[in-house]
């Protein structure tokens, strides 16, 4: 009998395991042919120059810690430069973070909350990613690692390789973007309670403290070293911190839309509150210690943390990928409160949990409706993918990647006005400057005419065939042509923003394309100019 209901189990395992990865490579599928976005066009860029022999931050800028572009870098050398080399290591990604998702709340709630739990956090990355090859996507298997390890010291006890392995993780999720370790101030924020408070441990939390720094300095000093022997330590702070701590600054009014996202993108956000309401009631009606229900308790501190360092950035939608494995936790044992019926029940020894696979097909009908209708949206723009993708429809990007590819030499250099990336990596022509996007020249409090002077001594070095002016788009920064540049300046002398002063020496830049280039038209509406001389210029 006992063999009979493994197997039983094995096979429930293999079908989940099937039909969420199936999922995740549908969510996926249409990224690997459409254009790619942004931010994914920067880090593909940089995943290309790296193997070209660049360097971060010397040869190429973005305020990125690095590890998001020697990723980039390793798919681009799978696949020989193709996007798919990227693609599989997002699939790979997220496929080792579901399965760390599924296995902690399978052991935790059973099977069936389990199950709609991570599918619905599979379907959730539609709403966020954005097309996918960002930071928060890498992070998430490192998160759903760290409540995996908390969750084996709270049931096994703490071991040194426990501390090792939170401390890597925390250094890789650090790399990729410094406020993703809202987990791990989480993590450190328990024990530091539980021992320093309740306990009055000092020596027990020194000793974890001690491991996961130990871990974390196992990564982080080698990654300083190899900077530092590179000559680029200095760049590395000047871009990666210096001007994160001015480009991460932000009005009230901006922090409380942050916080407003949360229920805006996902609508299933009171779902989360109210499980995590009825613990933290529990605890006051009850008067238990924080111990008493660890996982649940860390998760709720990890929102209330993640929630936080949101507020105090910008609130772009991928940002909000940081609070989905906690907000999938609270959503399972949401979903482990309907399975069950009461509350008494599921608090039975400290909560179990048990398969749920009743036979009652009712609950699950419930599930299915609960679970589509909090994916709504999810499924609309997993939808628009797919339509963009059976259509084919040109878009502008890839129109003039086209008109790029006809009209240079595979040596010549491209200049992209305003935000580069994209360009640079679907026509394999490098930027002539490491300043391949140029929001920090119009940065205030970072801005400087040492950098323009940086900037045009590139320029001057390796005068870019093709400049295309794409700064209409967000308006950071004074457009080429002079009517809209006027119109820039007039609009820019009164206001606040963070992109509204830029050096005087940048007219430098103006007057050389005035010089150099000749107007040759449109794409869509980005204006296009090629250098006056024929031919390939390239040295």
């Amino acid at each position: 009998m006992a063999m009979a209901s493994e197997q039983k189990n094995d096979h429930k395992t293999l079908f989940i395991a099937i039909f969420i990865g199936t999922v995740i490579v549908l969510n996926f599928f249409p990224h690997m042919i459409l254009a790619p976005g942004h931010d994914s066009g920067i880090f593909l860029y940089h995943g290309q120059r790296i193997l070209e022999g660049d360097l971060p931050y010397r040869d190429i800028w973005d305020h990125k810690p690095p590890m998001i572009f020697y990723i980039n870098a390793l798919g681009l050398f799978i696949s020989g430069g193709a996007k798919w080399g990227v693609l599989f290591l997002e699939i790979l990604a997220v496929g080792a973070a579901m399965a760390l998702c599924f296995a902690l709340l399978k052991k935790r709630f059973g099977y069936l909350p389990a199950f709609f739990a991570t599918l619905n956090c599979v379907l959730c990355l539609n709403i966020v990613l954005d097309g996918g090859n960002l930071t928060e996507e890498f992070n998430l298997p490192l998160q759903f690692l760290g409540f995996w390890l908390f969750n084996c010291v709270e049931k096994k006890g703490f071991r040194v390789w426990h501390g090792i392995f939170l401390g890597l993780s925390m250094a890789s999720s650090f790399m990729l973007r410094q406020n993703l370790i809202g987990l791990w101030l989480a993590i450190l924020l328990y024990w530091f309670l539980e021992f320093a408070i309740y306990q009055r441990d000092l020596t027990a939390f020194s000793k974890r403290v001690f491991w996961i720094f130990s871990g974390a300095a196992a990564l982080l000093l080698p990654a300083g070293m190899f900077f530092y022997f590179q000559g680029a330590l200095y760049e590395l702070w000047d871009v990666a911190f210096r001007y994160n701590f001015i480009y991460s600054k932000t009005t009230l009014a901006q922090r409380i839309q942050s916080f407003y996202g949360c229920f805006k993108l996902f609508t299933w956000f009171p779902l989360v509150i109210m499980p995590a309401a009825i613990i933290v009631c529990g605890y006051f009606k009850r008067k238990e210690k924080i111990t008493a229900d660890p996982l649940m308790t860390l998760a709720i501190a990890d929102l209330v943390i993640e929630i936080t360092l949101l507020s105090l950035g910008k609130g772009y939608a991928h940002y909000y990928t940081a609070m989905l494995p906690s907000m999938t936790l609270l959503f399972c044992f949401f979903i482990k409160l309907l399975n069950d019926s009461a509350w008494d029940e599921c608090d039975k020894s400290n909560m179990p949990g048990h398969s749920g696979f009743s036979g009652k097909t009712e609950r699950i009908i419930v599930l299915s409706i609960l679970l589509a209708c909090s994916n709504i949206f999810s499924f609309s723009i997993l939808a628009h993918s797919y339509a963009g993708l059976l259509s084919r429809h040109r878009s502008q990007l890839e129109e003039t990647a086209d008109y790029i590819k006809r009209n240079s030499g595979k040596n010549d250099y491209l200049l992209v006005w305003g935000s580069g990336g994209q360009l640079n990596f679907l026509t394999g022509r490098p930027s002539p400057s490491r300043f391949f996007f140029q929001y920090p020249f119009a940065a205030t409090g970072y801005g400087s005419p040492e950098i323009i002077n940086s900037f045009m001594k590139e320029l001057r070095r390796h005068p870019p065939a093709i400049i295309i002016d794409n700064s209409g788009d967000t308006g950071r920064l004074p457009p080429i042509d002079k009517a809209y540049r006027k119109q820039w300046k007039e609009k820019k002398a009164s206001s606040n923003e963070l992109y509204s002063t830029i050096p005087a020496n940048i007219d430098s830049f103006y007057n050389f394309v005035e010089t150099e280039y000749n107007t040759s038209g449109k794409s869509g509406s980005w204006n296009i100019y090629k250098h006056n001389k024929n031919g390939d210029i390239s040295e």
